[in-house]
């Protein structure tokens, strides 16, 4: 069933809040595939993750969105964005993720993304999240891999990814789940001033890695004790991409 994508982001709207048993009963009154949305939704909220990936490395300039329905219409193999960064670069992007071990393209579904790209002269890039883990690719690299990327690509020694020398940035790959756990409140005298409506101010922030609590950073006042296991340091480091870095030394 080919249901229009404005269709899909209006159920989208009106699953907000809803548990997954109401969005399937929903979807099935509609008459929307509720696998086929899931997946073309997640498709989506990883687009928008990329773009605010680029804003906040602040490398971003400008982008513009292509509309998927038009491209549906006229057969075209658009990509979703056209980006230019801060440096200059130019390009249009297209936006991948797979929840799968590795990336597959065809090789007839980028030549046809290729052609358009020349058609507009600009190269092409491809950003692909494997299972979280982002990686910026050139078409010639894609070609070359013929459409199939892996673990290995994204980062290491054998890694051929452009989104670390294009971004100056660095990339680490957890073997075991992060999480973090963020408090708000409205008590402004509790908070580390970031605020965030209509939560309030952080008060404290706690990352775990592998359900070990690594730090917990904490607001004036406000009630949370520092982690015994870590401290947080400020470091400044001369003629490295990033001027300030937040470096964590764990206590043994």
């Amino acid at each position: 069933m080919d249901v229009e994508f404005s269709k899909i982001l209006a159920f989208d709207k009106l699953a907000l809040g809803k548990t997954e048993e109401e969005q399937k009963v929903m979807a099935s009154y509609l008459g929307i595939d509720f696998e086929d949305y899931r997946k073309r939704i997640v498709g989506k909220e990883k687009e928008a993750e990329f773009i605010y990936i680029l804003k906040a490395l602040d490398a971003l300039k400008h982008f513009e969105a292509y509309d998927e329905e038009f491209s549906h219409v006229t057969d075209e193999y658009t990509p979703d964005f056209k980006v230019e960064l801060r440096d200059g670069n130019k390009m249009l992007l297209e936006v991948k993720h797979t929840g799968k071990d590795y990336y597959k393209i065809s090789q007839g579904n980028l030549e046809k993304r290729i052609a358009f790209a020349d058609r507009q002269q600009l190269p092409l890039r491809i950003a692909v999240s494997i299972k979280g883990m982002w990686g910026l690719f050139t078409t010639e690299t894609l070609k070359k891999h013929h459409g199939k990327l892996s673990y290995e690509d994204f980062i290491g020694p054998k890694s051929v990814s452009w989104f670390d020398s294009e971004l100056e940035t660095c990339s680490y790959m957890f073997n075991k789940p992060v999480k973090i756990v963020s408090v708000y409140s409205n008590n402004h005298s509790k908070g580390m001033g970031i605020r965030f409506d209509p939560y309030g101010e952080l008060i404290s922030y706690k990352l775990f890695y592998n359900d070990r609590l690594i730090f917990r950073a904490k607001g004036k006042d406000s009630g949370y004790r520092c982690s015994d296991r870590a401290e947080l340091y400020f470091i400044k480091i001369h003629g490295s991409p990033v001027d300030m870095r937040l470096c964590l030394f764990p206590q043994i």
